[in-house]
């Protein structure tokens, strides 16, 4: 469940907040006056975001590789399924998250 709370409270609960983090899966966007600054997560989640990270830059890497030696019609190819390939991950990694 997402919630928001003030900087402030969190300071005032932060062992509860964390309890309930860790236990229940909960999210807290954590303002200050209002504007959003953080977010405290669980563990896993944190764990499954940074992992999608790496396979990111790694095909990004990739990528540039391959880049390097094709033509402007095939790179347009190329990205247009790159593109397609990260909605669709995005999509699944949302419907996952949905599930928990």
């Amino acid at each position: 469940m997402l919630k928001k709370i003030s900087a402030a409270q969190v300071c005032q609960n932060l062992g509860q907040i964390m309890n309930e983090v860790a236990t229940f899966g909960n999210d807290y966007i954590i303002e200050r006056s209002g504007t959003p600054l953080a977010v405290l997560i669980p563990i896993e989640k944190y764990r499954r975001i940074s992992s999608g990270k790496e396979i990111f830059y790694e095909e990004v890497t990739a990528f540039q590789e391959a880049a390097a030696e094709v033509g402007d019609e095939e790179l347009d190819e190329i990205i247009e399924e790159a593109v397609k390939s990260a909605k669709d991950a995005e999509r699944r990694q949302m419907q996952n998250e949905q599930l928990l």
